[in-house]
């Protein structure tokens, strides 16, 4: 099931959406993006070049484990950010 909106980019002051030809931003301090089902570290690959400081979870970490082990470390970098 898709949303009636898409998320257009993450700003300084949160994420810009779009749905039927309007925009307006969703006001955020912090943004999870936790997108499909197979890991791709490219993201986290050219955040890590340009000295952002991030966490990735879940099998983006590379560590497996299934969603107990996900939550886990989501939780752990909510409270560490």
């Amino acid at each position: 099931m898709n949303p009636p909106w898409s998320a257009v980019a993450v700003t300084e002051n949160g994420v810009k959406v779009s749905a039927n030809a309007k925009s307006s931003i969703i006001k955020a301090d912090i943004v999870v993006i936790a997108l499909g089902m197979e890991p791709d570290r490219s993201l986290a690959d050219k955040v890590k070049k340009i000295g952002v400081k991030f966490y990735t979870v879940g099998d983006c970490a590379g560590n497996g484990g299934g969603i107990a082990k996900a939550v886990k470390e989501g939780a752990h970098a909510g409270m560490v950010i």
